[in-house]
């Protein structure tokens, strides 16, 4: 269960909801084990294990403990210790454990993903009663519950059709340069080089439109903010979900994205590398940390050869 949990929250496009239930499941399943009752059940299992099992169970090998100088504020070896089991110190370990209001904003906050937008769509029933219950209860200030889940459901009716109107430029605009790139048969080697430049660019766009499409979970709520940005009249309509789209662009949902990055950053500035500059530092993790970003090569080395002679000579063909 937790190795399901931690790589669906690795996932760049995960679930909210789905994230929020496992980790309901995660502290159900972690509560239980606290207790005396079934701790001593899996000991008694295993013990049971051992002695009906063929195989020969060696015991574990013990090692000299390596003594440490105690100091004076320290308590003895003998001395007792408070040791945590079942609900008998909740309050000792009420901090580390998620906020219900925390959990319940996460749950409204994946009502607003094109996943959820669709499924409403589909069947009205989908929305929960208590949407947007605790969104309202946190920022009271900026939304209201009731306003929250009447625009949301009128948006629901109209989003499929201005997904489309937002792409349909796009498509336009790509099957007239299309046309264009092959009208001509009889072109110079430099038309010609710009022409599999333009259609370079056009597949990345096509590329990048296949990628948006996939995106239906939490990465999504930026395409749709994205959609709001564009069209003025949308944040007229639906003032209270343009704030909370808003709201949850801003709140740091998952971690994961920084870890990597820190992560990337051992790996990159090792004991080999410790008089590295800052500048090529930054670009080095710039590389390593956005590998999702489409890169026109050849753009990149035409630039790059304009910087001496010498290179124009030897990049360009």
């Amino acid at each position: 269960m937790k190795h399901k949990t931690s790589q669906h929250l690795q996932s760049p496009d995960f679930d909210i909801y789905c994230a929020t239930m496992l980790i309901e499941d995660n502290l159900k399943s972690l509560n239980k084990l606290r207790t005396d009752e079934l701790f001593n059940e899996i000991s008694d299992q295993t013990k049971k294990f051992i002695v009906d099992s063929d195989y020969e169970f060696e015991p574990l090998p013990q090692h000299r403990s390596r003594k440490r100088k105690q100091m004076a504020d320290e308590n003895a070896i003998d001395e007792l210790t408070e040791r945590f089991i079942g609900n008998n110190n909740t309050s000792s370990n009420s901090s580390k454990s998620p906020d219900k209001s925390t959990l319940g904003l996460l749950k409204d906050i994946s009502l607003l993903s094109k996943k959820r937008l669709n499924e409403v769509k589909q069947n009205i029933k989908n929305l929960p009663v208590d949407a947007f219950d605790v969104f309202g209860k946190i920022y009271s200030k900026f939304v209201q519950p009731d306003n929250a889940r009447h625009e949301y459901k009128e948006f629901c009716n109209y989003f499929e059709l201005l997904e489309k109107c937002e792409s349909l430029p796009n498509m336009l605009h790509d099957n007239r340069d299309t046309a264009v790139c092959f009208e001509d048969s009889d072109i110079s080697q430099e038309e010609d080089f710009d022409s599999e430049n333009d259609n370079y660019l056009i597949s990345n766009k096509e590329d990048n439109d296949a990628s948006e499409k996939n995106i239906k979970n939490h990465g999504s709520l930026t395409l749709i903010y994205r959609l709001f940005c564009n069209h003025g009249s949308l944040k007229i309509m639906f003032p209270t979900l343009f704030t909370m789209y808003k709201i949850a662009l801003t709140l740091p949902v998952g971690s994961v994205e920084t870890e990597r990055s820190f992560s990337k950053l051992k790996i990159i500035k090792n004991r080999l590398r410790s008089t590295m500059s800052n500048d090529r530092l930054e670009a080095l993790m710039r590389i390593n940390c956005e590998q999702d970003i489409d890169i026109d090569y050849t753009c990149v080395i035409d630039k790059f050869s304009l910087k001496s002679s010498l290179l124009i000579k030897n990049l360009t063909f």
